[in-house]
């Protein structure tokens, strides 16, 4: 094929089933020519090309790639975008490619700058993936392959069907739920961890497919170690917020994202020293797997949207136990308070252990008192009686 429509083929950038070319348009620019032949799609892959290159065609941001023109020409579905030069993020982590804290956060804010457009759109990407980020040499970051995307009203997929990449899928796209804004939130983290710390927060160490996905249910992403303590202040908890299994517990969009790393960037920008360059290190991928591939797009159907979980997993819920009622307080047995000091001893001590007091002694000291205090009474009773008897003798003469 040396033409697509008015478009003349330079060359393959991407060969396969469906074919990318770079092409010349009759000005003479260059630009990429996305193609899929008609006889190797089915209806609803026809549907999604289709509805990619409308969507595209819509879009005008500097995060995102315009589709300048689509089509159908010889038995083949195309869709003409601008050429950018470049590599996309997947192939600049694993090359080890050097990038700085500052680098890193261009890259996250261009990220979500390009997401939030779309989701203010009513669109959901569904596919974010280091292969899907391309990074220009101008410096920008553009987000590639909207033919996952999800309208409001779509149909395309299913209650039941998963949607997109199995690595980079939010739980609720695992289980083959709605995607909304915070599953782009999600993938957006796994990106975000990826590329601060050189792992995948869900894959790394994972041999098959069920642990990945186990892993994305169920476990939290690994602490950053010693990249924590060198990463822009905050950027842990932003991107970990991010990585909720819950969806409602997430940042709601890549707006409130992006937000939270113009904080981090603040702490960056501020910070005492020069920011510390790092290199990415290249990706701990976990071993090849028979069907399906981590790292490729799917749609993956199931009769039932349920979760992937392990046997071992299952665990049932615990039977909730009654609070213990507390113990009555009671008064402490065998204790003999001092009279002298108030000190509580124990009941056998001859002496105080506080004063020294013998407890002999304080009982005798006590009824001393006690009889001096009756005997001063009973005379003063005695003295008001004789005054009595005098005044009353008094009144009757």
């Amino acid at each position: 094929m040396e033409t697509i429509g008015t478009y003349k083929i330079q060359s393959t950038l991407a060969p396969g089933k469906r074919p990318v070319y770079i092409a010349t348009a009759k000005d003479g620019s260059k630009v990429v020519i996305k193609t899929a032949p008609v006889k190797d799609l089915g209806d609803e892959e026809r549907a999604r090309f289709l509805r990619e290159a409308d969507i595209c065609s819509k879009l005008d941001h500097p995060n995102l790639v315009k589709v300048i023109e689509s089509g159908e020409a010889s038995e083949v579905l195309y869709q003409v975008m601008e050429c950018l030069e470049g590599m996309d993020l997947n192939k600049a982590i694993a090359s080890g490619r050097p990038f700085s804290w500052a680098d890193k956060l261009t890259i996250m804010e261009a990220v979500c700058s390009g997401l939030q457009y779309a989701h203010l759109q009513g669109l959901v990407h569904r596919d974010i993936k280091p292969a899907n980020l391309f990074l220009e040499t101008s410096g920008n970051t553009r987000i590639l392959d909207f033919g996952m995307a999800r309208e409001g009203a779509s149909q395309l997929t299913r209650v039941g069907s998963a949607v997109g990449t199995l690595n980079y899928m939010a739980p609720e796209q695992v289980r083959g739920e709605t995607c909304t804004a915070p599953t782009d939130v999600f993938a957006a983290g796994i990106v975000f961890h990826q590329l601060s710390t050189g792992q995948h927060p869900f894959a790394s160490g994972k041999k098959t497919l069920p642990e990945i996905l186990s892993a994305i249910l169920f476990d939290g992403p690994p602490p950053w170690g010693a990249t924590g303590d060198s990463a822009p202040e905050g950027l842990e908890f932003v991107v970990r917020r991010a990585l909720d299994k819950d969806p409602t517990k997430r940042w709601q969009n890549a707006g409130e994202l992006m937000q939270a790393l113009a904080l981090c960037r603040f702490t960056l920008n501020n910070q005492p020293t020069p920011p510390i360059k790092s290199a990415a290190a290249p990706v701990s991928a976990p071993a090849p797997l028979t069907q399906p591939d981590p790292e490729k797009t799917v749609v993956v159907k199931r009769d039932t949207p349920r979760p992937l979980a392990p046997a071992a997993i299952a665990v049932p819920p615990p039977t909730p136990t009654p609070a213990p009622t507390p113990a009555p307080i009671l008064p402490p047995v065998g204790v003999r308070f001092c009279s002298a000091c108030t000190y509580a001893n124990p009941k056998d001590n001859p002496v105080c252990g506080k004063c020294g007091i013998p407890f002999a002694a304080q009982s005798a000291t006590t009824l001393e008192e006690g009889m001096g205090r009756n005997l001063w009474i009973l005379l003063g009773a005695v003295v008001l009686l004789f005054i009595a008897v005098i005044v009353v003798g008094m009144i009757s003469k």
